[in-house]
């Protein structure tokens, strides 16, 4: 993670003298910038698949068996499952395609269930817990100040500032579950897309990790200072 922080008066018209001294005097720029690496993920299937948890103690919606890295050359959501584990190539077929046949070569993941288990001889070897990384988070925020001094001991404030200036939009990790590779909306694949992130680019309160990463938001006021 990387912060900047900056507070910059202009200088020029210290002394605010006059209505030119007035208007052009008391400017301040100030800002933020953040910049936090993507937050690690790990990709899992549906439960009840693999030998891991075969009686699926844990009660949860995904396996204790992870989906097992098969090509990392292969597009990152293509997903495979055998069907045969006495094949040369487990009768590999593609999730994505409705059980199209493959070539194993063309799968980036293969669901970790019982006939992989079979193939493979072993049901432990899928991927290792947070090997991906989600959306980094690069945002400004920015705010202008005018001081504007009234008498010696009386200065009005007037703020104006804009947080995540540049509007970038954050969706965190993508849809975790290769199951979902199955799943197409509007042309895309579910599974390793941001688009179906529940989180859909605002923020959950009191996450350290997501908090104040929403819209852009503008906001204005003005302060009396004596």
């Amino acid at each position: 993670m990387f912060g900047l922080l900056w507070v910059y008066d202009l200088p020029f018209q210290h002394q605010q003298t006059g209505l030119l001294g007035h208007l052009l005097g008391g400017w301040q720029i100030n800002g933020t910038y953040r910049y936090t690496s993507g937050q690690p993920w790990t990709v899992l299937q549906n439960a009840g698949q693999g030998l891991c948890d075969p009686t699926d103690f844990t009660g949860g919606s995904y396996d204790t068996c992870r989906p097992i890295l098969n090509s990392a050359s292969a597009p990152f959501n293509s997903v495979g499952q055998c069907t045969n584990p006495a094949a040369a190539d487990c009768g590999l077929v593609s999730v994505n395609n409705g059980g199209t046949p493959i070539a194993t070569s063309q799968a980036h993941w293969i669901i970790n269930d019982v006939s992989a288990a079979k193939f493979f001889g072993s049901p432990f070897l899928g991927v290792g817990r947070n090997t991906e990384r989600g959306q980094p988070i690069s945002t400004v925020n920015m705010a202008v100040f005018k001081n504007t001094r009234i008498t010696e001991h009386l200065t009005i404030q007037f703020q104006a500032e804009a947080f995540n200036l540049l509007n970038h939009q954050w969706l965190g990790i993508p849809n975790v579950d290769v199951n979902s590779a199955a799943s197409i909306s509007n042309g895309i694949t579910q599974f390793g897309s941001r688009a179906f992130n529940l989180n859909g680019g605002d923020t959950f309160a009191g996450n350290i990790i997501t908090d104040g990463i929403g819209r852009r938001r503008l906001q204005f006021g003005a302060k009396i200072i004596f």
